[in-house]
């Protein structure tokens, strides 16, 4: 039997598989990226800045209001993953920094009605808030395009299977018992690894994101 497909129509249709795999993938590692992320920062810095341990979903929320600003965002701005190493590094520096102006060094517990400037503590709040908010906002962006890219069923399977991972590789994480220091380097590296190249995943592919193995 002679088959009567078009050769041309076969190769488009593995080349559109190959597409739709490789951006279920990056939605994974994205998704993975983000959660290790969330809850990195949501362990990390009350230890820093004690003052959010009274504030205890400070963090959580912020990280989902960056998320849902990026993915509102989504193909309707320049692509923005190429600032987060920068985003982060800015949020690390100001949580130490807030650290030093929150709490001045002694023995005892401080709480937020103590005597010090209130204005200062307040600003230093908002400032943890929104530094962390803004990490989240270029994930968010590239997952939300991604979204417009796959079929709904087959994106949240990778974007859950992500999310799971980035859970479970956290709970190691803890369990070992290895240095935010050391998890910050992780993620900076694993943002490193994305190569931008075409910021809206609706267009040709080809000179798309891609992630690399170093």
């Amino acid at each position: 039997m002679v088959s009567t497909e078009s050769p041309a129509v076969s190769l488009s249709q593995a080349e559109d598989l190959h597409v739709r795999r490789r951006r279920g993938l990056e939605l994974f590692c994205l998704s993975f990226l983000a959660l290790f992320v969330e809850l990195m920062m949501i362990r990390w810095a009350p230890a820093v800045v004690r003052l959010i341990a009274y504030y205890a979903n400070l963090i959580l929320i912020s990280s989902f209001l960056g998320l849902g600003v990026g993915a509102i965002l989504g193909q309707k701005r320049k692509s923005l993953f190429g600032w987060l190493p920068v985003l982060l590094l800015i949020n690390v520096v100001w949580l130490l920094v807030a650290h030093f102006i929150t709490l001045p060094t002694s023995a005892s517990e401080h709480r937020f009605y103590t005597p010090a400037p209130q204005l200062v503590r307040y600003v230093s709040l908002v400032g943890i808030f929104v530094s962390n908010a803004i990490v989240f906002v270029p994930i968010g962006q590239r997952i939300g395009s991604l979204f417009e890219g796959l079929a709904p069923l087959m994106a949240y399977s990778w974007d859950l299977g992500g999310s799971l991972a980035g859970t479970l590789c956290f709970g190691l994480f803890s369990l070992k018992h290895f240095s935010p220091t050391l998890g910050m380097g992780l993620v900076a590296s694993s943002a490193k690894t994305v190569v931008a190249g075409n910021p809206d995943p609706g267009s040709d592919d080809r000179g798309g994101i891609f992630f690399r193995c170093s």
